[in-house]
């Protein structure tokens, strides 16, 4: 791999980097990492200089890959919750009663994080666009339901 930078997410530490195995960019958890070595095979490294936290836009070009237009509407407290995080710098607008959208690209691997962030955001946010990411959605909400339906039925209070 070859890292593009480091950064840190609810109490954890990622490092987007070029993944020479999978010829395409990809977000890794250093908490995940066991070891790195030094590359010795010689091999060239890809010219990166203008790929940066802030310009994931870029990154996702580059990597070829099919993107998927996100668009999400926020009530106020959900863009007050999507200022905390900084992935979502570029992505984020606000009016000015405090609303606003998200406004970006995604791909579909992306899609399940996506989809499990939005539900932390409840009802304070609503999903436009991509569809595939609503459906994602309502599968995380079917299976959350599931689970909690089987714990209620052993006696579990509410």
């Amino acid at each position: 791999m070859q890292p593009v930078g480091i950064y840190a997410n609810n109490g954890l530490w990622y490092c987007p980097a070029y993944c020479f195995l999978r010829n395409d960019f990809r977000i890794f958890r250093c908490d995940k990492m066991h070891s790195a070595t030094f590359d010795h095979t010689n091999r060239e490294p890809i010219d990166l200089r203008n790929i940066h936290l802030g310009n994931k836009e870029s990154l996702m070009q580059r990597s070829g890959g099919s993107y998927l237009k996100l668009y999400v509407e926020l009530q106020q407290e959900g863009v007050n919750q999507c200022e905390a995080h900084l992935w979502l710098k570029n992505s984020l607008h606000v009016r000015a009663d405090g609303s606003g959208w998200l406004d970006g690209s995604i791909t579909a691997r992306e899609l399940t994080f996506f989809a499990s962030f939005i539900l932390g955001l409840g009802n304070k946010a609503t999903i436009k666009e991509p569809p595939e990411l609503v459906g994602k959605l309502e599968k995380l909400i079917s299976e959350v339901i599931k689970k909690y339906g089987q714990s209620n039925s052993k006696g579990l209070s509410r």
